[in-house]
């Protein structure tokens, strides 16, 4: 890209010995269509920073609800199954009672033969 001076030297020069006057309209009312084109996408970009922000801050609130929802949900499933850790071992005593019934069920039919 060309320094502002390499561009506004022959303009000041056009102006200056009033040659073709038409073209220095033409160039500054190209200079003013890029001046506000460069205005409009400024004021664009300053409106999508601020969007991006706080899209940005969204996500992260939305992360860290997440994350807190993680361990949330962590803390309350190990709080159950700790909770059923006494199950274990009733389930177990159960099982070996039942191994112990059928036991006695087959030793009542040896003797009733």
């Amino acid at each position: 890209m060309r320094p502002l001076s390499v561009v506004l030297n022959p303009l000041l020069f056009l102006l200056t010995f009033d040659y073709c006057p038409s073209v220095v309209q033409n160039m500054s009312q190209s200079i003013e269509v890029l001046n506000l084109r460069t205005q409009r996408d400024f004021q664009y970009i300053m409106r999508m920073e601020g969007q991006f922000k706080g899209l940005r801050s969204k996500f992260r609130q939305v992360e860290a609800d997440r994350k807190t929802h993680v361990n949330r949900n962590f803390q309350e499933l190990k709080g159950k199954m700790e909770a059923l850790q006494p199950l274990i071992r009733v389930l177990e005593q159960y099982k070996t009672d039942a191994q112990l019934i059928t036991q006695f069920k087959q030793e009542i039919r040896n003797l009733s033969m």
